[in-house]
């Protein structure tokens, strides 16, 4: 009666452990999404990113908790972490893992951070000076874009292949890069971001020769760009005055390109002070005006040689970057190669273990079935000792009718040596309870006496349908014992059925919803037309109990 608290407290302190588990990895959980959440609002304020310790950490967690979803954000904010950071191999490597990320088979893909990762790719890749590399990833940004509906990704997309194909030298694809994207940023209503893909379409146009249609969109780009009404020029929007210049060179009207070549002078930027200066210098050159030419040819060269050694200070920090990516990977494959060795020696002692696991389940196998081998045998021996015992107990029946008492006297005495061998191979078999024991472990007993103390729970028919099945089982010479005496209906072989499971009168009559005077007189009955005794319906009882 003790075992059954224990367990209950056992069972109780593994589902408090559980749950415990449960709420403190989904607290963590909640804790880490917020940190990516919180990591993401940062990026997106455009806020300088450089705690890779935090992204790492999200990461690493990410990678072994979170959804696709989750992992590729994660790694897309190391990999803006890396770049704000100067570092743009490793920036390269976390957006490239972040893309890997991405489920697109799933209809949840988050394909607006997937476009963003391939425009981060992209832009590094123009930084290194690999086009066709960023052509391709321009293109991935074009696909993702278009399946996150996301209209101005995808003609930004089509935009900056212009600059792609501008490094590669294939002028008439950035025209038509730049027309397309012209056209859709028009007719989606990006009217300021349409009228930016002209000056370099204006230019392009200007030296093949065509100034009837770079003059059209000029007119367009005047009378559309907001910048042109402001005093001040910013960033490079100056070199639009320098192609401008040009355009008027084109079309011999050299005092208006004079003009334009002085107004982009007075940029800041040092690519359009050098073009500005180029073209001055070519325009009193057409001139012949020699004192211009050696003024803006010696200013030229020195704005050369100062964008030369800014774009070379650029390009030895690229270098160094490399270098030390390089470095790195060196040091990885090392530690590689030696995880690689460990992990062979963890092979070699799984595999060992592995081993030595199979001999001893061989040999646990081995040992029972030889066990259930012998218990076959017994098993044998007890069905041959049941039959014995019933075909000496239909003897004594016939040697009931015949009144053979001194005969009759000898096979009740072989029908208890049978009971005391049965008795012993069923321990044998089972030593660990006896068949009483057995009967009284069974679900349909228990069953059985909830109900005998509940007078007002139903017994059903599967109830008496299964305590049938179980006595069958457990005492299978029950039955057939029973009928081979009188063929008694169901009610009478239920009342026997009680009997033998020692339950007692007060339970039975519960269980039969009879009362006490109709199962004495109903025992007394069966007494005298199964066993052909008169007598006390304990009797009866005793004979139905010595059945097993």
């Amino acid at each position: 009666m003790m075992k059954k608290p224990i367990r209950t407290i056992v069972v109780a302190c593994h589902l408090i452990i559980i749950i415990g588990l449960v709420t403190a990895c989904s607290a963590d959980g909640s804790r880490m999404r917020r940190q990516l959440h919180a990591l993401q609002a940062h990026n997106q304020a455009d806020s300088l990113m450089t705690d890779d310790s935090l992204a790492s950490a999200l990461c690493i967690w990410f990678d072994s908790h979170g959804t696709p979803n989750e992992r590729m954000l994660a790694h897309y904010l190391m990999g803006r972490t890396w770049a704000d950071k100067g570092e743009a191999p490793q920036a390269l490597e976390e957006y490239h893992r972040a893309a890997e990320c991405a489920d697109t088979t799933t209809a949840d893909c988050d394909y607006h951070i997937l476009t963003r990762i391939h425009a981060q790719t992209a832009n590094l890749f123009y930084e290194q000076l690999m086009p066709n590399e960023m052509l391709g990833e321009l293109k991935r940004m074009y696909a993702s874009a278009q399946s996150a509906n996301d209209t101005l990704s995808k003609i930004c997309s089509v935009e900056w292949q212009s600059i792609a194909y501008d490094l590669l030298g294939e002028t008439d694809s950035v025209s038509a890069a730049l027309l397309e994207a012209y056209a859709e940023y028009s007719d989606c209503g990006y009217k300021d971001m349409a009228v930016n893909c002209l000056p370099v379409l204006i230019d392009l146009l200007v030296n093949k020769g065509d100034y009837e249609q770079a003059k059209i969109y000029i007119d367009i780009y005047e009378n559309n760009a907001n910048w042109l009404r402001n005093d001040k020029i910013s960033g490079d929007q100056g070199i639009y005055y320098y192609y401008l210049g040009n355009y008027y060179v084109g079309v011999n009207s050299l005092d208006s390109a004079e003009y334009y070549y002085r107004t982009a002078l007075a940029s800041l930027g040092n690519n359009t002070r050098e073009a500005a200066l180029k073209g001055l210098y070519e325009l009193f050159k057409r001139r012949n005006m020699t004192d211009s030419v050696a003024k803006y040819a010696d200013l030229c060269y020195k704005t050369s040689v100062e964008r030369f050694t800014e774009s070379n200070a650029e390009k030895l920090r690229h270098m160094h970057s490399l270098y030390d990516y390089s470095r790195n990977q060196s040091v990885a494959a090392q530690m590689t190669i030696k995880a690689d060795r460990n992990q062979h020696r963890l092979n070699v002692v799984i595999i060992v273990a592995v081993f030595a696991v199979a001999a001893f389940i061989f040999f646990i196998v081995s040992a029972r079935r030889k066990k259930e081998k012998e218990l076959a045998l017994l098993r044998e021996q007890f069905q041959r000792e049941i039959e014995q015992q019933i075909c000496v107990k239909n003897e004594i029946l016939q040697l009931q009718k015949k009144e053979y008492e001194a005969l009759l006297q000898q096979k009740e005495d072989e029908v208890a040596k049978h009971q005391e061998a049965i008795e012993a191979i069923r321990l044998a078999i089972n030593p660990q309870s006896s068949i009483e024991q057995q009967i009284a472990d069974t679900d349909i007993y228990k069953r059985f006496e909830y109900l005998a103390l509940n007078f007002n729970k139903r017994v059903y028919a599967d109830d008496w349908k299964n305590l049938g099945a179980m006595i069958d089982d457990m005492l299978p010479h029950f039955r057939p014992t029973l009928y081979a005496q009188y063929h008694i209906d169901e009610k009478d072989y239920r009342l026997c059925m009680l009997i033998r499971l020692h339950f007692s009168l007060s339970q039975i009559g519960i269980l039969l919803g009879e009362n006490s005077q109709y199962l004495s007189k109903r025992r007394k009955a069966l007494l005298s037309k199964m066993f052909h005794q008169q007598g006390k319906p304990d009797s009866f009882d005793k004979i139905i109990k010595s059945i097993s």
